[in-house]
Formats: structure tokens, C-alpha cells, sequence
């Protein structure tokens, strides 16, 4: 019993050890979601190949978002299928079933937004592209349906989702930050973007133009909780650590 104690007690540890040392990507691959205002939409299944996908889906779904009124409902749907002209039919000839769709694309507004093909469906194990453009269109419909999200999207349309403001990292918080009169340039940048702060009330806003840079990171130095950058609407969009 001894050296079967010893020898299962050598068998987990060097387990254990071989386990704790690998890369958590090698124990689970996390597959990528494609995500609006930091809310997940669609989930994809395809690993790292989602990466450029969902870098596209963003690049396409903002061109479209740019030209819409988020005060109005935004319609998802699928594009119409074009159907071959059909003959006459001879005496007792039955009509043929169209063939399913081998490729399926998902409308925003009556715009071209993500196609979806055979392969999707196969990797996502669904009954054929259009079942499949039919799931992830309603989600990204119910998720639209509500207007404080299409006012959110509007509001952050462009906008990184964090930003690095002198050694520490912010995250983008979707909405509009009240103007006091009281934001003022930091004189820092983050990809070509001014980043304001916004002075403590009881300061002499009127006194200052413009606050120097910032000092290196250091124990003592009070950094803000918030940092802000322009939209697209010259509305103040706050970034939170």
C-alpha cells in the first residue's frame, strides 16, 4: 500500500505540475465573441480565425451605424434570395423545391453587413446558412431593439474601448459625461486623440487654459478616476479605471 501511496502521489504531482505550467489557451481555447458596447451579440466558434472577422464585422457595422438615427428603430433582416425563372410545367411534372442558399447575408437597414456560407454553418454546426444568418440576426435585432443601446453605439461610434492615460488603463464607459465647463486638454494623446480631464469644481476654471503634462507615475501622485475624449457629436465620452 506504501509504494502505491508513493508512486500515485509522484503520478499527480508531476501532473499537476505539467497542468499549472501550460498556457491557459492550451487548456481551454476561449473562442471570440463578436461584442457592441462591450455586450456580447454573436459567438463564434473558429478560434483565432474570428479575430480578422470580427475586426471586419466592427469596420462594417460603424460605416453603416455612421449613416442612422439611433432615435429610430434599426431593422435586421436577411437579403432576399434570388430565385431562377422557372419553366411551364408539363402535364404532371411537379414543381421543384429551390435548392437551399449556399450563402446568406445579414441586412442592417437594408445594408450588407455580414455574410454567412456553408463553411460558417458547418463550423457552427447548424442546418444550413440561412438557419444559421437566421440565429445571429435576431440576436443582433434584439439587441438593437432597445434604444439606450443604439444610443450608446452612437455615442461611442469610433471611439477606442481603452485607452492608456499616463502608465494607467482606462475603459470606455457609453455615455455622455455632463459639460460644467470644467473639461480641460491634459496635453496627452492616445492615437492621435486629445484626452481631457476635468477640473475639481472649486477650481478657477476660467484661470486655466490648458494643464501641463502630467509627471511620471510615482506613490504619491493622485491620478483621476476618470479621462475623457471627444465623439464623434464634440460630446465628452468619460474612460474609467
Amino acid at each position: 500500500m506504501t509504494f502505491w501511496r508513493i508512486t500515485l502521489g509522484l503520478y499527480l504531482g508531476s501532473f499537476l505540475s505539467v497542468l499549472f505550467s501550460m498556457p491557459i489557451a492550451a487548456i481551454a481555447q476561449i473562442n471570440p465573441s463578436w461584442k457592441i458596447i462591450g455586450q456580447p451579440v454573436i459567438e463564434f466558434q473558429d478560434g483565432e480565425n474570428s479575430k480578422e472577422k470580427i475586426s471586419q464585422l466592427n469596420r462594417r457595422f460603424s460605416e453603416i451605424v455612421a449613416r442612422l438615427n439611433p432615435n429610430q428603430t434599426w431593422t435586421v433582416d436577411l437579403a432576399p434570395i434570388p430565385q431562377p425563372k422557372s419553366k411551364p410545367l408539363k402535364k404532371g411534372e411537379k414543381p421543384k423545391l429551390p435548392l437551399p442558399a449556399k450563402q446568406v447575408t445579414i441586412r442592417l437597414q437594408g445594408m450588407s453587413l455580414l455574410q454567412v456560407n456553408e463553411s460558417d454553418a458547418k463550423l457552427h454546426q447548424a442546418e444550413s446558412p440561412r438557419a444559421l444568418a437566421e440565429n445571429w440576426a435576431q440576436s443582433l435585432a434584439n439587441f438593437l431593439s432597445q434604444p439606450r443601446n443604439r444610443q450608446a453605439i452612437f455615442t461611442t461610434l469610433n471611439l477606442p474601448e481603452r485607452l492608456n492615460y499616463d502608465g494607467l488603463n482606462y475603459s470606455l464607459k457609453p455615455e455622455v459625461a455632463l459639460d460644467r465647463g470644467l473639461f480641460r486638454v491634459s496635453g496627452k494623446q492616445f492615437e492621435g486623440r486629445s484626452i481631457f480631464v476635468e477640473l475639481p469644481a472649486d477650481q478657477s476654471a476660467f484661470q486655466i487654459t490648458e494643464l501641463t503634462p502630467t509627471p511620471k507615475i510615482s506613490s504619491t501622485k493622485e491620478f483621476p478616476k476618470s479621462v475623457y475624449l471627444l465623439n464623434s457629436q464634440f460630446q465628452f465620452v468619460p474612460y474609467t479605471r
